[in-house]
């Protein structure tokens, strides 16, 4: 009977462990661009298996990272050779650690270096660095004081690919990092910067959530933009700060999972009042 019940248990046990275990996507988004989406809170992790090398757009976490290796053999036999990071963020860049120990090489930019404490990339750049593979042309670029002050948008030229990291995620409110350098109004001239690069026929793959095309990435950055100027009328108004926390949380309509409404709110407060000067 004890072993009976204690079987039970085990089974029991496994069951919930499966449960609670995370199950990725594994997406192919176009020829040589697949994605790794994961079904819990960890970033997306881009991949190009382009002709000369493999590339990853991220790379999650450590305990990650033999699942994404396993991942990569149903597309290569080849290792990657190079990470980007859009961030510092350890979501999406604390695989660093796995990666880097075989020697891949990683690419950030610099202020998102600084900002890791391992796993630290091996090349950096300031404001554009352009990589080449065969006819493809990967071009890295800085957007200045937006989630943080080390993010980058990853454009594939030819294949009018664009990996956004944080700037843009369709599981709520973006992570805005106020204490590294996030600022909302830097956040909408990024979105807006990428809305003027990308076309309708571009793929936006967010840091979190379902690729898609131009026309979420517009709604997006209106609902962005909609809350900084809703904040910049409740302050003019002379609301105080719970009235403005109450009246934002029935305004903004999504559910969040990586930043709180509040949160979100009190650091847009912070920015309206600062660039505004009211």
């Amino acid at each position: 009977m004890k072993s009976i019940l204690l079987h039970s248990l085990l089974i029991c046990s496994l069951m919930s462990t499966a449960q609670v275990a995370p199950k990725e996507e594994f997406i192919k988004l176009k020829t040589s661009h697949y994605l790794i989406k994961p079904s819990d809170h960890l970033g997306n992790v881009g991949v190009f298996n382009g002709k000369q090398r493999l590339i990853l757009i991220d790379d999650q976490t450590s305990k990650q990272a033999d699942r994404i290796k396993q991942l990569l053999k149903k597309i290569t036999p080849r290792k990657p050779s190079l990470i980007i990071n859009t961030s510092f963020h350890p979501d999406h860049t604390n695989g660093n650690l796995i990666f880097g120990a075989d020697n891949t090489s990683i690419v950030a930019h610099e202020n998102a270096r600084l900002r890791m404490l391992k796993g630290r990339p091996t090349i950096t750049f300031i404001e554009r660095m352009q990589l080449y593979d065969d006819l493809e042309t990967i071009e890295l670029t800085h957007v200045k004081q937006a989630v943080s002050d080390g993010d980058i948008i990853v454009q594939f030229k030819q294949a009018n690919v664009f990996y956004t990291g944080d700037l843009f995620v369709r599981n709520g409110l973006p992570p805005i990092d106020e204490k590294n350098g996030g600022d909302i109004y830097g956040l909408i001239h990024a979105l807006n910067y990428l809305i003027n690069v990308a076309n309708e026929q571009s793929i936006i793959v967010p840091g979190h959530g379902t690729p898609c095309g131009l026309k979420e990435l517009r709604t997006f950055r209106d609902m962005i933009t909609g809350i900084r100027n809703t904040l910049i009328q409740l302050v003019r108004q002379k609301k105080n700060e719970e009235e403005i926390l109450r009246d934002m949380e029935s305004f903004i309509e999504i559910n969040s999972t990586l930043i709180s409404k509040k949160a979100f709110t009190l650091h847009a407060l912070r920015m309206v009042q600062k660039h505004e000067r009211i």
